[in-house]
């Protein structure tokens, strides 16, 4: 299984305030200053959390004592009108590779934006995205690349890093695939394999849902009321406990995923598909599922702007508007800059038209977000 380590995450950065250096064929990003190297918060608590943040602590401590140069964290593009090839240069991650004695892969997600270079006009900003998208970079001996990964743009060319407001919103990660450190914490492991088999296999299961498609899931009380005080109440004291049946206002792919969470606590199918996870979002909401919650807000908090459907990312903008959370600033704050960067989409979108039509007070305050540098 993949673990997830930050290495960098920074948001609308000024590129002026980054080291940079103009090539033949593109530019280089010096990101030693900005590495994070934290471990996923949502990697549950464990002997295996604990083992892999003892390793991390290591690797930053060997980093620390490097040279300047060896610390040197970089990421070089190569660009032309129909394709950029992507490249991240650093010495370092041989200590993350001999410590976990493993292959490292990265994904690299991130845009651009920048004033119009044609008019010179600061108010129209355009955005160019870049993404390795399920191409993941493999790392060996001070280098990771992808080639032919998206173009980013005809209008995007190495001049506009030297125009003042250009900025840079980049997300870099490291996956650590460490059969090792599993097969230590097999306890762990075991367990989840056996509430995957009491879900796959219906054991003993007492209540039915049934999602607005009319499709039915057999799950387990136990497991919904554990992780929902609203399905708990529900089973005890509303109708659902006499007929063991649950309606829910959420799709059947919805359900299908709030249960994988409940069972495993993993979400890979929401992590997979914004619309989805838009949707589950808005069913831990309703079923006061804290800990869900609180996971879909980070894992798409990480996420760069070419992963969200543009429908899903004001459907979105409009719910945590109407909701209370510790991540409701910041989650409009993120899709404020999404849909800023889908322009041409909102255009063509319905969801987007029907906002100033339903929900005013959603449709100004994105017009304001939107007037914000």
């Amino acid at each position: 299984m993949n673990k997830n380590i930050s290495l960098v995450s920074i948001s609308n950065k000024s590129v002026a305030s980054l080291s940079y250096l103009v090539t033949e064929y593109g530019f280089l990003l010096d990101l030693s200053n900005d590495l994070l190297i934290q471990l996923d918060p949502n990697f549950p608590e464990g002997p295996e959390r604990q083992e892999y943040l003892e390793k991390l602590e290591k690797a930053i401590r060997v980093r620390n004592a490097k040279t300047d140069k060896e610390k040197t964290f970089a990421l070089i593009m190569e660009t032309s009108p129909t394709e950029t090839h992507l490249y991240i240069h650093t010495d370092f991650l041989n200590t993350f590779r001999d410590i976990w004695d493993v292959d490292l892969e990265m994904r690299v997600e991130g845009h651009f934006t920048y004033p119009d270079p044609n008019t010179g006009n600061s108010n129209r900003m355009l955005t160019a995205e870049f993404s390795t998208a399920d191409k993941k970079m493999k790392y060996k001996d001070g280098h990771a690349f992808c080639i032919q990964m998206k173009a980013l743009g005809e209008e995007f060319n190495r001049s506009v890093l030297e125009l003042e407001n250009t900025t840079v919103t980049i997300q870099i990660q490291l996956f650590v695939e460490d059969e090792g450190l599993l097969n230590r914490s097999n306890n762990a492991g075991g367990i989840g394999k056996i509430c995957k088999t009491i879900q796959s296999d219906k054991i003993y299961s007492d209540v039915s849902i049934v999602a607005n498609d009319n499709s039915v899931f057999q799950a387990n009380k136990c497991f919904l009321a554990v992780h929902s005080p609203v399905l708990k109440a529900c089973m005890e004291n509303f109708e659902e406990s006499k007929t063991n049946k649950i309606q829910s206002a959420f799709s059947g792919g919805c359900v299908q995923a709030l249960l994988e969470f409940v069972y495993t606590l993993e979400i890979q199918k929401a992590i997979e598909c914004s619309k989805l996870a838009v949707e589950l979002f808005q069913a831990s909401h309703y079923y006061e599922m804290v800990q869900l919650e609180g996971m879909l807000s980070e894992m798409m908090l990480q996420k760069g702007n070419s992963w969200f459907d543009v429908n899903s990312a004001i459907e979105l903008f409009r719910f945590v508007g109407k909701i209370e959370t510790s991540s409701s600033a910041k989650l409009k704050s993120k899709l404020a800059q999404v849909l800023k960067g889908k322009r041409c989409e909102l255009k063509d979108s319905d969801n987007f038209k029907s906002m100033f039509v339903e929900d005013w007070n959603s449709a100004l305050e994105f017009c304001l977000m939107s007037l914000e540098k």
